[in-house]
């Protein structure tokens, strides 16, 4: 059994096969971006629904709040989601790796 790390920057063969050896800065900022945005709109979403109404008055958007309402818990469900979504994969690239290290065949 080898004892690598599935995160280590190389370690997949997807990484080897896109980039040579090593990720590019590109590939980095969009994994990143990836993250940070789902993270960021979570972070500055506010509590109350006439604070979404108000936001989106100031972007030249008038909206009630029944209908700011909704935005927000969509937006929120939608983050959460993305965020589910990019944890998986995570979680299957993590584990095929330790599948192809651990494999007989290939050894």
């Amino acid at each position: 059994m080898y004892a690598e790390s599935c995160c280590v920057p190389g370690r997949h063969s997807s990484d080897t096969a896109r980039t040579g050896s090593h990720r590019t800065g590109s590939h980095r900022s969009r994994k990143a971006a990836q993250w940070g945005a789902p993270v960021l709109v979570l972070s500055l979403m506010p509590k109350c629904p006439m604070c979404v109404a108000a936001y989106l008055a100031m972007a030249g958007v008038g909206v009630s709040a029944g209908a700011a309402a909704w935005l927000r818990e969509g937006a929120i469900a939608l983050c959460i989601m993305v965020l589910g979504v990019l944890v998986l994969r995570t979680l299957q690239r993590c584990q095929r790796s330790r599948a192809v290290a651990v494999s007989p065949a290939f050894r």
